[in-house]
């Protein structure tokens, strides 16, 4: 039989019935579209499906799945045999690369956005004294390493203990000039403990060892009360100084004087110890007293009524005890110097400029707490009387 012969009317019936319409191209250029639709019946009826990237910013993945859908939609027989490329991107070597490349690319992101978040010295700036190569703008400065830190080298400050004692201080350029101030200023108070141990040592060397034994009396600054004064004696502006004069009206307190030519300090003592100085003249009494003691009237100048003194006239110079203890007329200074010890209950004299021992009350009797005050007496009109200041 002819096939030939029939070929034609089988065609005919079939193109009349059915005609074949070829589908060219879209585009005149795409001709790799073009040989696609032109495959095996096979490729047509099972379709390839592109498998899309699992994220949507997997910029590399989305790459490697479309490679792979083209690798798999070129036939083996039109090229013989698989480039390298193919086998490459089809084993995932490519997609595993472009995730390293990936990551690469994102670290360096990462540090260039953190550069950029840095804050670098600039020009007028204080620079961090430990960063390396570009210094970064520092935070805190430190007294005590005389340094600046940046944020990051600051933190040992506040998590090491050894550095949590330092001295922290807003970012200053002047920190060498307050170290030097706060360096003047341990030395200013260096200097001032050593004046005070000087002038301990200049009056220990001053006063007599006997009155510094176990401790160092305290220089009292005393000033006399013009309420207790008798009312011929004559007081000084400085209150000082006093001397005998004429008799004068004044108001007959209870404290004051009215028999005899004495007054009281205007400071007492009810612990410690303590002395003072006085230039003596020609005719005076020296020394402490009770605070309650008897002022009005004459009596007896004794320590059974609350007195402890010295006294002088003239060529009698006697300790005024019970009965009164002469003392060697040569034995009176030109600034006698007292000291007492309240809680000791003692009261020494002393010759000032000699050291030279004159006199000592023991065992005084008066009640804890109560008060002791220096007391002064003179009747001489020609010179005064002198407490000196003592420091």
């Amino acid at each position: 039989m002819d096939v030939r012969s029939h070929s034609p009317s089988m065609m005919s019936d079939s193109s009349m019935t059915q005609p074949i319409k070829m589908r060219g191209p879209e585009k005149e250029d795409d001709a790799w579209s073009h040989s696609l639709s032109m495959m095996s019946d096979s490729s047509m009826t099972q379709p390839i499906k592109m498998r899309g990237p699992e994220k949507e910013d997997d910029a590399w993945s989305v790459s490697s799945s479309i490679m792979s859908g083209v690798s798999l939609m070129t036939p083996t027989s039109v090229t013989g045999r698989e480039t390298e490329d193919n086998k490459s991107l089809r084993s995932g070597s490519v997609a595993d690369s472009g995730v390293c490349m990936k990551t690469d690319w994102t670290h360096k992101l990462t540090q260039n956005i953190s550069r950029e978040n840095l804050h670098y010295a600039e020009a007028g700036d204080v620079a961090c004294d430990l960063c390396e190569g570009r210094k970064l703008r520092a935070f805190k400065s430190c007294m005590t390493c005389l340094a600046s830190f940046c944020e990051t080298h600051v933190r040992d400050h506040y998590t090491v203990e050894a550095l949590q004692r330092h001295l922290l201080v807003e970012v200053t350029k002047n920190l060498h000039i307050l170290q030097e101030n706060a360096q003047l200023r341990k030395e200013n108070a260096a200097m001032k403990d050593e004046i005070k141990t000087l002038k301990r040592t200049i009056q220990d060397l001053r006063l007599p060892d006997y009155i510094c034994k176990g401790k160092t009396p305290v220089p009292a600054d005393l000033t006399l009360d013009p309420e207790t004064a008798y009312c011929a004696l004559i007081l000084s502006k400085s209150q000082k100084h006093v001397r005998l004069g004429e008799k004068k009206t004044v108001n007959h307190s209870a404290k004051r004087f009215d028999k005899y030519e004495c007054v009281l300090a205007t400071k007492g003592f009810r612990s410690g110890r303590h002395y003072w100085e006085v230039e003596v003249n020609k005719e005076f009494t020296v020394g402490v007293t009770k605070e309650f003691s008897q002022r009005k009237g004459r009596f007896s100048v004794s320590p059974s009524l609350g007195y402890w003194c010295l006294y002088h006239f003239r060529q009698i110079f006697t300790a005024l005890e019970e009965p009164s203890r002469p003392l060697s007329p040569d034995a009176v200074p030109r600034i006698l110097g007292v000291c007492i010890d309240v809680n000791e209950k003692w009261v020494i004299f002393y010759n000032n400029e000699t050291k030279a021992h004159i006199y000592t009350f023991k065992h005084m009797d008066f009640k804890d707490g109560e008060k002791i005050y220096p007391v002064f007496s003179t009747t001489e009109k020609s010179a005064d009387l002198k407490i000196r200041t003592v420091r």
